[in-house]
């Protein structure tokens, strides 16, 4: 295991790597189904749960949502009550995570439906999930709203050459 340490802009630069790349992997996902539909590949493959999945889905999307806010809130409460920033700099990025992988199974899901079903309606649900996921885009100044950052704290992260987390990796 090594240890990296990481400064604000090495941080945030990992952090909004991670989040563009699950949105791309998304976007690159629904444009390959809007091209099969396109070029006439027959999406319909199972039609009968089209009808269902119309009514039950946005439940999944709604739930999908609110528990990426939920958990990721609740992950925030013990991040804040520490004193180390680069502790607080550590966790937040796990709880960061978490919240767009719960935020990306909706989304993933809709396009897989989409893909099953035939049925676009579910590329603009999923388009819509992309649109929350792009709102909550990881940015120094969300960050030290979402963390509650006294003055020190907020001097370190947005002073570029500041180490403020240390990263763990396995080798």
């Amino acid at each position: 295991m090594s240890t990296s340490q990481l400064t604000s802009k090495e941080y945030f630069r990992m952090l909004n790597i991670l989040f563009y790349a699950l949105i791309a992997g998304q976007v690159i996902f629904a444009l390959v189904i809007v091209y099969l539909k396109l070029t006439g590949v027959s999406l319909n493959n199972f039609p009968e749960y089209k009808q269902t999945l119309l009514y039950a889905f946005p439940f999944i999307v709604l739930a999908g949502i609110y528990a990426s806010q939920a958990v990721y809130k609740s992950k925030l409460v013990p991040i804040k009550a520490k004193t180390d920033l680069r502790e607080k700099m550590s966790d937040f990025r796990t709880a960061c995570i978490i919240r767009w992988a719960l935020l990306e199974v909706p989304g993933s899901l809709s396009l897989i439906i989409c893909f099953l079903t035939g049925d676009l309606l579910f590329i603009a649900v999923a388009a819509i999930v992309i649109g929350y996921f792009l709102m909550i885009r990881p940015s120094i100044e969300k960050t030290i709203i979402d963390l509650e950052l006294d003055f020190e704290d907020q001097t370190k992260i947005n002073n570029p050459d500041e180490i403020i987390a240390e990263i763990t990796t396995a080798q």
